[in-house]
């Protein structure tokens, strides 16, 4: 068996002296023993027990754990604590990913900027969508969103034709994000993924009805964006949202602000 002084068994292992004197402290990997005057000597077996507590320490179990669980850890005591650190890293990850989801989005918004683009691409965690219906009979527990009310409109036919050739039909609702804590029980739930969102104006076209006027659907138009996402290689993955973000007085006329949300499929059309 060969002893190494603290300062060789440090370098041998690549870290500090100062590390190994808080192992020692914590009562995680003390010396083999001490000289006379108190300089500490490790033995060569425990190049071993001290790749186990970093091996253990890098899973995402605290050292103090990492002491109990090698020195009397049953198989099942080993099996939960690796169960929370999983469960842990797991949720540091989706903190992560959310960052980094919102940091693209943030790139994509001002590169649309800086090119002078009317459109983004944007991460959309997905959510409800509730109809005008629904939304009536609970007002009471949307009334966060009912404010926020957007047109669906469901595409028919093939998605591959120009968009003047396709059948369509609308519906009018509200989107609502997953953590509602008020969900219709009939609500459609959409998945989240990227979507298209493309924002435009369009001259304020009126129709009147029962004596009610109403914009005319000339200013849902969905051409424009559907033209870009092709041009741009994307394909839509079903329906398309738009909603109304403000009506503005120019000198030749009003315009309508509109906000036209598309969900993508994840690969780019071949």
């Amino acid at each position: 068996m060969k002893y190494y002084r603290i300062g060789e068994f440090a370098r041998l292992n690549r870290i500090s002296v100062e590390l190994l004197k808080y192992y020692d402290r914590q009562g995680l990997l003390r010396p083999a023993y001490r000289d006379e005057s108190g300089i500490r000597y490790y033995a060569d077996f425990q190049v071993v027990h001290l790749a186990e507590y970093y091996q253990i320490n890098q899973l995402g179990i605290s050292l103090q754990d990492a002491r109990a669980l090698r020195e009397s850890g049953s198989l099942q005591d080993w099996q939960s604590r690796l169960a929370r650190a999983q469960t842990e890293i797991e949720r540091e990850i989706r903190e992560k990913q959310a960052v980094l989801r919102y940091l693209s989005d943030l790139r994509e918004r001002l590169e649309s900027i800086q090119e002078n683009k009317s459109w983004y691409l944007e991460w959309w965690d997905g959510g409800f969508f509730v109809t005008k219906e629904q939304a009536v009979v609970s007002q009471n527990n949307l009334a966060r969103n009912i404010n926020e009310i957007w047109q669906r409109v469901i595409l028919q036919g093939d998605f591959g034709k120009a968009p003047e050739h396709r059948q369509f039909r609308r519906e009018w609702g509200t989107l609502l994000p997953l953590q509602t804590e008020h969900t219709v029980d009939a609500a459609e739930r959409i998945p989240g993924g990227i979507c298209f969102v493309f924002s435009h104006s369009i001259p304020a076209e009126y129709e009147r009805s029962n004596e009610t006027t109403l914009l005319s659907g000339k200013v849902w138009s969905f051409e424009r964006p559907l033209q870009l996402l092709s041009d741009n290689g994307h394909r839509l993955r079903g329906d398309l949202y738009q909603r109304r973000l403000c009506v503005t007085h120019e000198a030749d006329g009003d315009q309508v602000q509109v906000l036209t949300r598309i969900p993508l499929v994840m690969e780019p059309a071949e």
